[in-house]
C-alpha cells in the first residue's frame, strides 16, 4: 500500500517536470456553463410529455428544500443534470450496487432521517415495478411528505437503446404496464398521469395541495428519451 501523502507528492513532482500548467481549483470553475444544458422543445400531441421539458419545468416547481433521491436507469443522467439538490448531502444516489429499483426504499428512508422536509424520487417504470409499489405503500403509512416521479417509457431503457443501435426489434425490452398512477391511488396516497403539457401543469398546480405520498406518471416515448451521458 503506498503512502497516500508520498503518492500525491510524487505525482505533483512529476507533473511539474512535464511541464503540466495546473488545471485550478473546482470552486474556480463556471459553475452557470457547467450547469446550463440545451432546451428542448416541448413535444405533445402524440400522447407523449417530453422528457427534458418537464425535468425544466419540475426544477422550478418542485419544493426548494428537497432531498433529491434518484434510482438507477437511462433516465437518470438527465436528471443528475437538470434537477438540482440544495447541497451535497441532499443528494441520494441509489446506483452503487449497479442495479436498478432501489430508490423508493432510500427515499422511505430518507423521509424518516429528514421529516421536515419534503423528499422527490425520479424512478424509472422498470425500477418502480421492482420495488416500488409496495415501498409506496410504506410511505402512505407513514405519512411521509413524498414525491415520485416515474418516467415511463413503458420498456427497459437501458436495453431498449442497445436494441436500437443494432438494428433489432426492441420489443422484448417493452411492456404494457398498469397505471402507475392509479396504483399510487389504490395504494393510498394520490397520483397524475402527465402525456401533454396541459397535464404536467395540472399535476404541478395539485403539488401544492397534497397531503401525502404524491406520485406523477410521465408517459414518455421510448424513442425519445436522451441518452445516458457517460
Amino acid at each position: 500500500m503506498a503512502d497516500a501523502g508520498l503518492t500525491a507528492e510524487t505525482i505533483l513532482y512529476w507533473l511539474d517536470e512535464a511541464e503540466v500548467p495546473a488545471s485550478g481549483f473546482t470552486r474556480e470553475l463556471d459553475i452557470a456553463t457547467l450547469t446550463t444544458h440545451p432546451a428542448a422543445a416541448p413535444k405533445s400531441g402524440d400522447g407523449f410529455i417530453n422528457f427534458v421539458h418537464a425535468l425544466e419545468r419540475l426544477e422550478t416547481a418542485l419544493p426548494q428544500d428537497r432531498v433529491l433521491v434518484t434510482d438507477g436507469g437511462r433516465f437518470m443522467t438527465e436528471v443528475w443534470c437538470r434537477i438540482s439538490a440544495p447541497d451535497p448531502a441532499s443528494f441520494v444516489s441509489t446506483v452503487n450496487f449497479g442495479a436498478i429499483g432501489l430508490g423508493l426504499q432510500e427515499a422511505v428512508g430518507a423521509g424518516l432521517a429528514a421529516p421536515d422536509r419534503p423528499v422527490v424520487l425520479f424512478t424509472g417504470d422498470g425500477g418502480f415495478m421492482m420495488g416500488g409499489i409496495n415501498e409506496f405503500n410504506t410511505a402512505v403509512r407513514l405519512g411521509l411528505d413524498l414525491i415520485v416521479i416515474v418516467a415511463n417509457d413503458s420498456a427497459y431503457g437501458a436495453e431498449h437503446i442497445q436494441f436500437i443501435d443494432r438494428k433489432m426489434d426492441p420489443g422484448l425490452t417493452e411492456f404494457n404496464w398498469p397505471s402507475f398512477a392509479g396504483i399510487a391511488k389504490s395504494l393510498g396516497g394520490d397520483g397524475v398521469e402527465v402525456h401533454s403539457e396541459a397535464e404536467l401543469e395540472t399535476a404541478l398546480a395539485a403539488l401544492k395541495t397534497r397531503k401525502g405520498p404524491f406520485l406523477i406518471e410521465l408517459r414518455l416515448d421510448p424513442n425519445d428519451v436522451p441518452r445516458m451521458r457517460i
